[in-house]
């Protein structure tokens, strides 16, 4: 069957999963142009199905590969890096930059998240990140619990359904601006959040339910920061919360699994 003969509401769907896929991944998603702005909109509701893929081609590429759990997890975090473009690492070391040198000032801040280049917070904050996903991934390989990578992704972006729920988006222009929702569109984005949590709460139980709790502390203090020193996020802050939830999750995951 051909894509063009489905219900129009389908197809709608279909053209929003595919910008979704193109806007926060390197997957091929074809020519996007025609996407309308209330489709863009409603690729929002569906990054968690996103993260799905993410994490599903993560359990794949980690099945396939020699049960070393060390070489499998360094595997797996450029598996990782390269599916998502590094684009939630690059949101993750600007804001970590502005907020060291914007001095609480927010046009200061907004300045440097700007700036492509990076100073000393932004590969400390690198380093320390990939290392605990590294950590976290070789350990959860070495206790044969690969079962639960799929859900970090999935988490990651439950967040920035949250985040766009709730907080105001402070750059016009900016990457992130073509996700904000409407006032009518809250139902679907909250319908959406919550089918997410339920369907991981009841395939993942207890290991999860600990996971959503770190990752609810990760949120909670980026939101936190944001709205003190921008009153709103922008599409780099966006990403540094993926990041920070993704990590904050796959490591109690795996001290969960360790123990």
């Amino acid at each position: 069957m051909r894509l063009d003969s489905l219900p129009p509401i389908l197809h709608s769907l279909w053209r929003s999963f595919r910008v979704a896929l193109g806007l926060l991944t390197l997957l091929p998603a074809g020519d996007l142009s025609g996407a309308t702005p209330a489709e863009r909109r409603q690729s929002l509701y569906l990054l968690p199905l996103i993260g799905l893929v993410i994490g599903i081609l993560l359990w794949f590429a980690w099945f396939m590969l020699p049960r070393s759990p060390w070489l499998a997890a360094m595997v797996v975090l450029v598996i990782w890096v390269v599916l998502t473009g590094a684009l939630h690492l690059d949101g993750l070391a600007d804001s970590m930059d502005a907020w060291m040198g914007g001095h609480r000032d927010p046009n200061r801040t907004l300045y440097i998240l700007r700036d492509p280049t990076c100073g000393p917070m932004a590969i400390v904050a690198l380093i320390l990140a990939l290392g605990l996903k590294l950590v976290s991934l070789g350990t959860l390989f070495q206790a044969d619990a690969a079962i639960f990578l799929p859900a970090v992704p999935v988490i990651g972006r439950v967040g920035i359904i949250i985040l766009y729920g709730t907080t105001p988006y402070v750059r016009p222009g900016g990457l992130g601006e073509a996700l904000r929702p409407e006032a009518q569109d809250r139902y679907w984005l909250f319908s959406s959040l919550a089918g997410s949590l339920v369907v991981m709460v009841l395939f993942l139980g207890f290991v999860l339910v600990a996971a959503l709790v770190a990752a609810a502390v990760a949120f909670v203090l980026v939101r936190w920061a944001a709205m003190v020193r921008l009153r709103g996020f922008t599409g780099d802050v966006a990403g540094a919360m993926i990041e920070l939830v993704e990590t904050a999750a796959l490591l109690v995951i795996a001290l969960v699994v360790a123990m």
